[in-house]
């Protein structure tokens, strides 16, 4: 996946939790977000996301891989 195309899905996934939180809250009545058990838990909740998509994009494809060990070989003398 391209970078800028898994950094937009995970803003896109982030602002999706953040929606469905609002919807229980709004539905469990919590006032001020819910309190702080709750909260952890949404941002818990974001940084897993943010960090699952985003470091997908950070693997390296093995093409990737040979232009990197070729460039490595070209500069080596």
């Amino acid at each position: 996946m391209n970078r800028t195309t898994s950094y937009i899905v995970a803003v896109l996934a982030c602002i999706g939790i953040v929606i469905i939180y609002a919807v229980i809250g709004a539905l469990l009545g919590w006032k001020h977000g819910g309190g702080v058990l709750p909260m952890t838990i949404l941002f818990g909740a974001i940084t897993a996301t943010w960090k699952g998509i985003i470091g997908l994009s950070k693997r390296k494809n093995p093409e990737e891989k040979v232009e990197d060990i070729e460039n490595e070989n070209n500069n080596a003398t």
